[in-house]
């Protein structure tokens, strides 16, 4: 072999720094990394291991990658669809030759007029909005839109909307195929009816062998067989669609003349072209059906009449209704199935209830308060007109009194200047007042003046303005009715957050888990474990509980203070003065008197699996951690499920998971090698799982991997005898994990060993210590008897 190792495209041996040139099954010597790599290859920075797309290594990584990919954690990932070079996988710099840059979007497309320019770029078609090509859905290999298809891929079927379904197996004469179940035939089957060889059925006919109705805008021929279209259909895949004319036509204030399945984008004093329909064309839009007919909020059309209605509308009789309140999708009124983003959906009544994040979304719309717990608006209760919750009301209806209490008293009918109304009665106003003093017409006195008709104090939270009426609130305080109260938290001083976006203002903190933005709450209202304040804008503190000139200065429990940032304790420790030194325990652990470290008290291994993905030590009956890379173990040495990036092997051990690896062959410590009976972990044979070698169409297990039986189904599934199923695999029983028996690991044995040695040589040593004390105790007795 070469110095640079041989390879084909079958196998490949190439050393450190060469790639593999080779195009066909012919052996050539690996080439250096730097005479150019191309996209599919990739510079091998290891012995034997191909970094894929990689063309620099350096210290047995890769550290540079070919044009259309990018590096990301050592691996050469693509870059998007154009892209020559990218920053991620959704951020394109430059464009290949021949696409177009979008700066908005950070993406590059290729320019067209028309949907035959996309076919060999992208297989997709043409947006006129954009004047760029896109692709086609997922499921389609033809389309005209990107919910509007012309040709289904392998295991779907065309349907008369336009859209692809997923093939029925073994269907049955007299059903067509519906989201891959299969439906009795009827006259609105929206795919072809199975009524034996007739195509173009939407019912058969009683003996089942002939077509009785015709699917949408097909029609019989003098045979009686459904093969004609309808005039303006032409026939694509067995199905009749509306002719598109070439001319899109024109819109304007005075005249529209837009062709069938377009719309005008926006009426104006000159005319515009109109576009193609598609489904995000907008609400308050509407498609030409026919020349001249727009129907409102239809994206797609069937014949003169509408076949799909745009969001938050649906299909009544060929046009679109609206959906109720807050309703993205539905199929009929009244019941919802999906709601737009401000709403959640209730499943009891299947109604879209607006979802609020403050008292004052509520506010807005008039409908009570904000229920934080269920996002809910609530009415307010009785004589309450406006409230905060469901014990504390801000305005009182028109014959009640609001106190300062936020609550509602009957009012009193002959008040007099310096009195205030105390449950229906009148009392003369003092400090302590619970509602408003009377000081003629002036409002929100707490005491009058001499004349009694203006205010000479205020109520509480209330400032008097230039004019010393009391018509101003404290910093912090609202009107709502006629009186201050605390206001909702001012976001320009708080900021906000999402579980996306952190925006919190200094000494605040995020409260949001996930999903929508909420505003952001003082530090000192309930910080969970795992957020933590912000010490500065926008800059979060993991952990920290309150903060001081910029940096934290106090953690939560199970984190300890370092140079103004909080450290996690050691596992299981409640509260701690440094990572090694815990003070007191979590629940359910021990402190360990020795190490001081907390630990979880065991019997069976997946008690361990719960607390730190270990397993419980036989001999100190305490959970400990499985070896690195591995998520479930009975010992430190034996592993019965890798983690993600790592291969279990049939010995139990975690290595290297192969990239791209092919049917027929296994992952041998990070190197795809060909199934030859003798494997190390499962043989790749499509999705079937434990192989030991494939089927002649590498689809399904032609042997299990050892200790491993068929099912009645033929997979690989059962264990041997004396063997038991661990997560996925089969290993001997007493040796894997969640076996509760004593099996001890080498590292055990060894450490056991010393703990042996150890107290043998402290042993030793005592009885030293002994011996030199009896010596010098002698010594001492013969000078004491010298001396007297």
């Amino acid at each position: 072999m070469t110095e640079s190792g041989v390879c084909s495209n079958m196998a490949a041996t190439c050393n450190a720094q060469y790639y593999c040139p080779a195009q066909d099954q012919t052996i050539v010597d690996c080439q250096p990394c730097s005479e150019g790599v191309s996209y599919g290859s990739g510079c091998y920075c290891k012995d034997h291991v191909q970094s894929y797309n990689c063309s620099e290594c350096r210290d047995q990584k890769c550290v540079k990658c070919i044009p259309e990919t990018y590096l990301e954690a050592g691996e050469c990932e693509d870059c998007p669809h154009g892209c020559e070079t990218c920053t991620d996988g959704s951020t394109c710099t430059k464009c290949i030759q021949g696409y177009v840059f979008h700066p908005d979007s950070k993406s590059c497309a290729f320019p067209c007029t028309s949907s035959s320019d996309c076919l060999d770029i992208t297989g997709g078609f043409c947006d006129q909005k954009s004047k760029t090509c896109k692709h086609c859905a997922e499921e389609c290999l033809d389309c005209t839109s990107e919910t509007t298809c012309n040709v289904c891929g392998y295991n779907y079927v065309m349907t008369t909307l336009g859209t692809c379904t997923p093939e029925c197996k073994g269907l049955q004469t007299g059903f067509y195929c519906l989201d891959g179940q299969p439906h009795p035939c009827s006259d609105d089957s929206t795919s072809e009816c199975n009524c034996g060889r007739s195509a173009g059925c939407a019912t058969c006919s009683s003996d089942g062998k002939s077509c009785q109705v015709c699917l949408l805008h097909i029609q019989k021929d003098s045979a009686g067989n459904c093969t004609q279209c309808e005039h303006g259909f032409a026939m694509n895949e067995g199905l009749c669609w509306a002719e598109i004319s070439e001319d899109p036509g024109t819109c304007s204030f005075e005249e529209t003349t837009c062709a069938k399945g377009h719309y005008c984008p926006e009426f104006a004093s000159v005319p515009v072209a109109c576009l193609p329909c598609t489904e995000d064309m907008g609400l308050g839009h509407g498609c030409f059906c026919e020349v001249g007919v727009s129907l409102g909020d239809c994206w797609s059309c069937a014949g003169t009449q509408c076949a799909k209605c745009l969001s938050g509308t649906f299909l009544v009789e060929g046009a679109c209704a609206d959906c109720a309140e807050g309703c993205k999708k539905c199929e009929r009124e009244g019941k919802c199935d999906e709601c737009w983003e401000d709403y959640k959906l209730d499943p009891e009544t299947q109604q879209c209830v607006f979802k609020c994040r403050s008292n004052l979304d509520c506010f807005d719309r008039d409908e009570g308060f904000c229920d934080m717990e269920s996002e809910k608006c609530l009415a307010c209760v009785g004589t309450c007109e406006a409230c905060t919750s469901l014990d504390f009301c801000n305005a009182c209806s028109a014959v009640f009194v609001t106190t300062t209490n936020g609550t509602c008293e009957p009012s009193c009918s002959n008040l007099h200047n310096g009195q205030f109304c105390d449950n229906g009665e009148s009392k003369m106003c003092f400090q302590d007042l619970t509602s408003e003093c009377k000081c003629g017409s002036a409002k929100n006195c707490a005491s009058c003046e001499p004349s009694g008709n203006t205010c000479s104090t205020c109520l509480p939270h209330t400032a008097k303005d230039s004019s010393g009426a009391c018509t101003e609130c404290e910093p912090g305080y609202h009107i709502v009715g006629t009186m201050c109260w605390p206001q909702q938290q001012d976001i320009s001083v708080s900021g906000t957050c999402s579980y996306t976006e952190l925006e919190c203002k200094t000494g605040y903190y995020c409260p949001v888990e996930y999903g929508d933005v909420v505003a952001c709450l003082p530090c000192s209202e309930g910080i969970d474990f795992s957020d933590g304040c912000f010490c500065e804008d926008s800059v979060q503190t993991f952990s920290c509980l309150s903060c001081f000139a910029g940096q934290c200065s106090k953690c939560m429990q199970e984190s300890f203070l370092i140079d103004g940032q909080c450290h996690y304790c050691s596992n299981g420790c409640l509260t701690c003065t440094d990572e090694d030194t815990c003070v007191a325990c979590l629940e359910n652990y021990v402190m360990d008197e020795v190490s001081g470290q907390c630990t979880f008290p065991c019997t069976a291994h997946n008690q361990c699996h719960e607390i730190l993905d270990g397993f419980c030590d036989p001999v100190s009956q305490s959970c400990q951690p499985c070896a690195e890379n591995c998520n479930f173990c009975s010992n430190f040495e034996s592993c019965s499920n890798c983690r993600i990036g790592f291969v279990t092997t049939t010995a139990g051990e975690c290595t290297e998971e192969c990239f791209r690896i092919k049917d027929g062959y296994y992952c041998n410590n990070g190197v795809p090698s060909l199934c030859n009976g003798i494997i190390t972990s499962q043989c790749k044979c499509a999705d079937a799982m434990n192989c030991g070698s494939c089927t002649e169409d590498f689809k399904d297990c032609a042997e299990c991997l050892p200790h491993m039986l068929k099912d009645r189904n033929g997979k690989c599934k059962l264990c041997a005898e004396g063997y038991q199923k661990q997560q996925y695999m089969c290993w001997a029983d007493g040796t894997q994990a969640g076996e509760q028996g004593n099996k001890l690991s080498g590292i055990q044995i060894t450490a056991i060993i010393l703990s042996v040695v150890a107290i043998v040589i402290v042993i030793g040593s005592t009885i030293t210590l002994i011996q030199k004390y009896k010596r010098r105790i002698t010594r001492v007795a013969k000078v004491e008897t010298y001396y007297n």
